[in-house]
């Protein structure tokens, strides 16, 4: 029997609902961008996704990983949720306090222009509210993602209104950073509301040090991985902004938007299909394999397929979007969308290794693709500029997420898991 034959309903309306949410955020987020930049131009989108990205470093660091772990933690040992999500709640609540403390010290210290301060500032006192996102994770854990989703859509619906409310208003750059930091207020506020209407575990009161020690065991690989990631992911756009300045920024992350949403919507995908993984983990070894093999095949060749068509319309793409004051993106476009095909590898990878719980490899594998990204961004960004950013951060993604498999004896499984699926064998 073809083994998406024994799907249940349950797993097909959980992960309906969290590509619904990614929908909905990708759909907002693309189209708010595209005001933003069309209102404040080239150099004031430069300045905030700047802000975006100094403060996204250091958000693994409050996260602690548990957007894996916890899904896993909570379906292999349920007796225990109220346990591990007040464990988790204050770890995290404790661990954002800290971070905040430590961001803004750097902000004050290495950035320049009171303004840029002051918005860091701002924007990065909305990380205490990451806490409440493991309502969310409980939600993923029981198949019941609909009403986290639900609780996220709504939340993302209404900032994306204030947004666009500003640009019609013609307000000052400054009240757009303000919404953004509402932003993660929304989510929290949300979230808490369907977690009471479901009348789930109460996470408030539970707080054990013994699995604040596991939980942190398992955690600090994630973190250090997911670091890794967002560096990856964001130290392109910090280079760009100091080699090249807010414009040449500007017109970078005007693509990599584009980019952006569509792989968050890979990652949703590969984070629920881990109930159904594990299930099938612990029933059939061969079908676990398959499972796996046919989900590496279609996000790779779909991704794929999706950068031909974008590099086909690449500058219609960005002309119709942005408008054109932004022409110079486009080759930034199609480059960065030959990367989502090994994007989508590296995610469905992390599922692997956190089923397996391999997790210190996740660390490994993402600080030797960072290195060689940050390497590369050093020599290609002021000799090719920002479409020397895209063509690094493409080599480091190939690098860290299918070359890196032949240097590791413990993942040769892995390894031939992906080379069926990229060569159709």
């Amino acid at each position: 029997m073809n083994i998406f034959n024994k799907l249940k309903n349950k797993y097909i309306n959980n992960s309906f609902w969290m590509l619904f949410e990614q929908g909905i955020k990708m759909f907002s987020g693309v189209f708010v961008a595209i005001f933003i930049a069309r209102h404040f131009g080239p150099t004031y989108f430069g300045v905030l996704n700047y802000i975006i990205a100094f403060v996204a470093v250091f958000i693994p660091f409050t996260q602690l990983g548990m957007s894996l772990i916890l899904v896993r933690e909570l379906v292999e040992s349920p007796k225990q949720r109220k346990e591990i999500l007040s464990t988790a709640f204050y770890l995290i609540f404790v661990f954002s306090i800290l971070i905040i403390i430590i961001l803004n010290t750097l902000n004050f210290l290495f950035n320049k222009g009171g303004e840029i301060k002051y918005f860091i500032t701002l924007y990065s006192f909305g990380l205490i509210f990451k806490c409440f996102d493991i309502i969310d994770y409980n939600f993923q854990s029981q198949l019941k993602a609909k009403s986290s989703s639900q609780a996220k859509s709504i939340s993302v619906l209404l900032s994306s209104f204030l947004k666009l409310i500003i640009i019609y208003l013609d307000a000052p750059f400054k009240y757009l950073i303000y919404t953004f930091f509402l932003d993660l207020v929304f989510l929290a506020l949300f979230l808490i509301i369907y977690h009471w209407q479901k009348k789930q575990s109460n996470f408030l009161f539970g707080f054990k040090l013994s699995m604040a020690k596991k939980l942190l065991k398992s955690s600090w690989p994630i973190v250090l991985s997911t670091l890794s990631v967002i560096l990856y992911m964001k130290t392109d756009q910090l280079m760009i902004q100091y080699f090249l300045g807010d414009k040449a920024l500007g017109l970078y992350s005007s693509a990599v938007r584009l980019y952006d949403g569509y792989t968050a919507i890979i990652f949703t995908l590969t984070i629920s299909i881990l109930p159904l993984v594990l299930k099938f983990k612990n029933s059939s070894n061969e079908e676990y394999q398959n499972l796996f093999i046919k989900f590496f095949r279609y996000l790779f060749w779909g991704s794929n397929l999706v950068a031909l068509i974008v590099m086909i319309f690449s500058t219609s793409i960005i002309e119709l979007l942005y408008g054109k004051e932004f022409v110079g993106a486009e080759k930034v476009l199609s480059i960065v969308f030959w990367t989502t095909s090994f994007a989508a590898i590296g995610s469905l990878t992390s599922r692997y290794l956190i089923v397996e719980k391999m997790e210190k490899k996740i660390f490994f594998r993402t600080f030797i693709a960072l290195c060689f990204n940050v390497i590369m961004n050093i020599f290609f960004i002021p000799k090719f500029g920002i479409e020397g950013a895209a063509s690094a951060t493409l080599i480091s993604l190939i690098i860290g997420n299918y070359a890196i498999d032949f240097l590791d004896k413990d993942l040769e499984l892995l390894r031939r898991m992906k080379t069926k699926a990229i060569f159709l064998s």
